[in-house]
């Protein structure tokens, strides 16, 4: 589900391995991510995303929270919620660093 990507400078010959541990910091991290990485103006871009991805959760568990009258499907709403969210952050900000490094010169190449 969460694609690792393997990406190669043909020029220095280093290599950098977007994998689940890029993914969590970019669900915790977003900008700050994305900006550590050394990309600016995606960080600027990520920001706009995160600002995105949390007034749609607001707007879904506000939404959810008055509509459904159970305690029980509001808890599990929230839940799913946030998870969603969380997933659609770091798939953002994984995918903003590859982009940047792409556009540097990175080559991409999967590796299994």
């Amino acid at each position: 589900m969460l694609t690792t990507y393997h990406l190669d400078h043909p020029e220095s010959g280093d290599a950098q391995v977007l994998d689940g541990w890029s993914y969590f910091w970019g669900a915790i991290g977003g900008p700050i991510y994305v900006f550590v990485k050394g990309f600016r103006l995606l960080a600027l871009a990520m920001l706009g995303i995160t600002c995105a991805i949390a007034l749609g959760a607001f707007l879904v568990l506000s939404f959810a929270v008055t509509i459904l009258g159970d305690p029980l499907m509001s808890v599990a709403s929230i839940l799913v919620t946030i998870v969603v969210a969380f997933f659609l952050h770091s798939a953002a900000a994984v995918e903003l660093v590859r982009y940047g490094l792409i556009r540097q010169g990175w080559r991409e190449g999967y590796y299994y």
